[in-house]
């Protein structure tokens, strides 16, 4: 492997539906609510025609490239106290790695100071 040479790796997930699943997340999240699957899929369909099978796609694909984090957590009001759901949740990209969109592609790197030199 060369040195000083920015790892890239390519996105599966196209950055339009990543844009979408975020805001749809975040939607959710406002509204105080778990982004489980059966949420995000509703808002999906009605807000852009995705189907429910091209959302769990979607889904697979963004969190096993760590676009989307999946975590479980217990609802504490409603029919549904006291159980545990499983939801989605927008990654702190700060924190975790940094991307950058080159050509609806995602270019990742965890070393910053890659990245900023790929920039110049």
């Amino acid at each position: 492997m060369l040195t000083g040479v920015p790892t890239v790796c390519r996105r599966r997930t196209d950055t339009l539906h990543v844009a979408r699943l975020w805001t749809v997340i975040e939607h959710i999240r406002d509204t105080r609510q778990i982004a489980n699957f059966e949420r995000i899929s509703r808002c999906l369909l009605r807000q852009h025609d995705v189907l429910e099978r091209e959302t769990a796609e979607l889904l697979r694909f963004a969190t096993k490239e760590r676009l989307i984090q999946r975590y479980k957590s217990g609802s504490m009001r409603g029919s549904n106290a006291g159980l545990e759901q499983k939801g989605y949740r927008i990654p702190n990209l700060e924190t975790d790695f940094v991307c950058i969109i080159f050509f609806n592609h995602f270019h990742c790197s965890k070393n910053i100071d890659s990245v900023m030199n790929a920039k110049q």
